[in-house]
């Protein structure tokens, strides 16, 4: 599953953890926040590999 097939709130909650992750690996802001950008722009973050199975189907009633 991908981020384009969730709704718009649930889609600003993975962005939120996606760039909240990457800022506690130490990567700068703004790198952080194009990395997040890209992600979500190419459609290759497979949200099955980042978050477990109630995470999903939590992410499918918001």
């Amino acid at each position: 599953m991908y981020v384009s097939q969730l709704s718009k709130k649930a889609q600003l909650i993975i962005k939120t953890r996606i760039l909240t992750d990457l800022l506690n690996d130490g990567i700068p802001f703004p790198e952080a926040n194009d990395l997040v950008h890209d992600a979500m722009d190419s459609k290759l973050y497979d949200i099955d590999e980042h978050f477990n199975n109630q995470e999903i189907k939590n992410l499918l009633l918001i």
